[in-house]
């Protein structure tokens, strides 16, 4: 078999074993994600709700509309606004007529609310990141900022392509 040949095979090799280390790290991701939210229990709080309740928690009062949230999470603003109803009949948070604008609701976490992000799932992960050295921490987050961004960036324009037909 001639150089060029073998040379070939083994480019292919290290490309496909490439390809399965980054597909297992994403598999890894994925677990660490479902992990997090092991309880599937429709009478529980379930992730996007929790992602909610985070973002309420350290938002600004401008920041706290259905649109502001959706905007942040990435998402529509129906699957928002289901999560929020779920969370006011629960009485995690409460909306009210926003000042600023008429058009839009602020939304709020009540005390039952604060409560609850005390038990947040998140916080056993944190823990475990929290144990990792300080410059294992800061790569961490430096490589998934980069993937969230590049996410972000393709999710974006993968928008504007479909609200360009």
């Amino acid at each position: 078999m001639p150089n060029s040949q073998i040379e070939k095979i083994q480019d292919q090799q290290e490309n496909q074993r490439s390809n399965m280390s980054a597909k297992a790290t994403a598999l890894l991701l994925e677990r660490i994600v479902l992990g997090i939210y092991r309880s599937r229990q429709s009478n529980e709080v379930q992730q996007l709700q929790w992602s909610i309740l985070r973002y309420l928690e350290d938002a600004t009062q401008r920041q706290k509309t259905i649109g502001q949230i959706a905007s942040y999470i990435g998402l529509t603003h129906a699957p928002v606004a289901r999560a929020v109803n779920v969370l006011i009949g629960r009485k995690l948070v409460v909306k009210v007529k926003n000042p600023n604008d008429g058009r839009s609701q602020i939304v709020s976490l009540t005390s039952k609310g604060h409560k609850m992000l005390d038990a947040d799932p998140i916080y056993g992960i944190t823990s475990e990141i929290g144990r990792l050295p300080v410059d294992v921490r800061h790569l961490l987050n430096d490589l998934l900022t980069n993937l969230i961004m590049k996410e972000y960036s393709v999710a974006e324009s993968d928008r504007e392509t479909n609200t360009d037909s």
